[in-house]
């Protein structure tokens, strides 16, 4: 995450807000295409931990040779896509046509990304959790210079091609880690596994890439409009809010996925899981009711620290935009189920209403109401309140889910206090500095018990071990 600050700090001071705006374009295509490619991801990685744990590396080196030859056809055919029609994709994105040799350059990254994200998801499922952390952080610390060097050398094509030598340094560390630890997959000894296994990888591949495809498209989409409507600096506007939530909410993602996820993949009984989703509801609202209320109050001295003051623009945005975080947060919670109850179904439509939402409310703002930026975020948030509204009515349907720990009460009070600083912040900056701790400290006092800080403790340990 830090790493993630700097990187962005850098940017706003090379190259300003339209120059983030360009380069949040490319990002979003490279998120699109990690959702796509390799096909399989998530499969691969269930089968990787499998088979590894059990000694099995024939078959793990049948599964990486097999996607491998079925995701190359697909990623040179996207190189080539982007050679042939750079000029037509710069015009599309950007307006204009100057920015067609970025797409050359980011072309050659579209292979290599397929081979590093082979290289991460193997080293995941060996689950070397030493020879994981180290791989991560060389491969991190290395990527961070090289893009610097390129970045203040050649400016935007040098953040491109930095892509690429990311990709680079990644398969050439994961080689050396592996190879050093007797870890490498031999591709002269394979092992055919069944059908059957090689489908459950593809569908569960297939379902993933297509609900972060959705997402990216979505975003792309958005970035286009507002490039074209209102200009490349209000794109570069809209990075830095995004930016500023996406990097606070990997947090509780990450809490999810090590923690919560397979704790309930456990349970045997509805009641169970009830009980855990009202623990980790209860948690939530511990850690974010605080995180976003500093956020908000403290906003324009975290654009500055984080950005410039050229994107002080942002500030307001946050509004929408930090109260959109707080109603997805809770909604992702109300779904924490489906993944391992496997309501697949109901997820991607809950994702599709979602993302339709999204794009109808912000392109009627912004072409028929005219409200310029602030409509991506109050779209944003909007379509956060319905998905929310959708995962718990499910939920209540799905496990007969009620509220426990006086998580209602907690709920009300948390918004109530949230909205209270929000309200006050945004039309009276200085008063929101010195109303800010008498809030948090009368929200403290309602919400939080003992035993509650005993539960976040213990959680967020099983993060870090993890």
């Amino acid at each position: 995450m830090l790493l993630s600050i700097a990187r962005t700090k850098i940017i706003a001071i090379s190259i300003g807000v339209t120059g983030l705006g360009v380069l949040s374009q490319f990002y979003n295509i490279s998120g699109l295409l990690s959702a796509i490619i390799p096909i399989g991801t998530m499969g691969l990685l269930k089968y990787f931990s499998e088979y590894t744990a059990e000694k099995e590396y024939s078959k793990v080196a049948y599964l990486l040779k097999l996607f491998t030859w079925l995701n190359l056809p697909i990623v040179l055919l996207i190189s080539v896509i982007l050679l042939v029609y750079s000029n037509e994709l710069s015009i599309f994105l950007f307006k204009d046509s100057s920015y067609s040799y970025c797409f050359v350059f980011y072309a050659i990254a579209v292979p290599l990304s397929m081979f590093a994200s082979l290289t991460d998801t193997y080293f995941r499922g060996i689950r070397d959790v030493k020879k994981y952390v180290l791989y991560s952080i060389l491969n991190s610390t290395l990527s961070f210079i090289f893009f610097i060097w390129l970045l203040l050398t050649y400016g935007i094509i040098g953040a491109i091609v930095s892509i690429s030598i990311s990709c680079i340094v990644g398969i050439t560390i994961g080689y050396l880690i592996l190879k050093k630890n007797g870890k490498l997959v031999n591709f002269k000894e394979v092992k055919k596994i069944d059908n059957g296994t090689v489908k459950i990888i593809v569908k569960l591949g297939l379902v993933m890439m297509l609900l972060v495809a959705i997402q990216q498209l979505v975003f792309l989409f958005i970035r286009s409009v507002l490039a074209t409507n209102l200009g490349l600096h209000e794109v570069g506007i809209f990075q830095s809010v995004y930016g500023i939530s996406n990097n606070y909410f990997a947090l509780f993602l990450g809490v999810l996925g090590t923690y919560s996820i397979p704790l309930i993949s456990t349970h045997k009984a509805k009641t169970e899981t009830v009980e855990e989703i009202n623990r980790t509801l209860k948690l939530l609202l511990l850690v974010y009711t605080p995180l976003v209320m500093v956020c908000f109050s403290l906003r324009y001295i975290i654009i500055a620290i984080f950005y410039t003051s050229d994107f002080f623009q942002a500030a307001d945005i946050l509004f929408y935009q930090l109260l959109g975080d707080f109603t997805k947060a809770i909604s992702w919670v109300f779904g924490l189920w489906l993944i391992p109850y496997f309501k697949t179904t109901f997820l991607m439509i809950f994702e599709i209403i979602n993302n339709l939402v999204f794009v109808i409310i912000f392109y009627y703002l912004l072409i028929f109401k005219n409200y310029g930026i602030e409509s991506v975020s109050i779209a944003y948030l909007a379509a956060f309140i319905i998905h929310m509204i959708l995962n718990f009515y499910y939920l209540r349907a799905g496990l007969s889910f009620t509220f426990m720990n006086n998580n209602l009460k907690s709920i009300s009070i948390s918004c109530t206090a949230i909205l209270c600083i929000f309200l006050i912040s945004k039309y009276y900056i200085v008063l929101g500095y010195v109303l800010l701790p008498f809030v948090m400290l009368i929200w403290l006092t309602l919400v939080i018990k003992k035993n509650d800080l005993l539960q976040l403790k213990s959680m967020f340990l099983a993060y870090v071990k993890k």
